[in-house]
């Protein structure tokens, strides 16, 4: 299950619901769902807003990359 259905499901929306708040198409929305297209950058800081999370809650890879990144600065 993606991360993006599970924070739907969990915030009890419809993908109408969250396509509109976060103002991209339900077929784009589905797609992502359904892990047929991947989630953008952008459509993951659109779409934290209306499920209350941060985008990187939607992108915990990008999350490691941040984490991974900043302790090659530290070094």
């Amino acid at each position: 299950m993606s991360i993006v259905l599970e924070k739907r499901e969990r915030a009890e929306m419809r993908q109408e619901e969250l396509a509109r708040e976060a103002g991209i198409s339900v077929y784009k929305l589905s797609r992502i769902e359904r892990g047929k297209q991947p989630l953008q950058v952008s459509d993951a800081i659109a779409l934290a807003k209306p499920l209350k999370c941060s985008p990187i809650d939607l992108l915990p890879e990008l999350g490691e990359a941040i984490d991974t990144l900043e302790e090659s600065v530290r070094a």
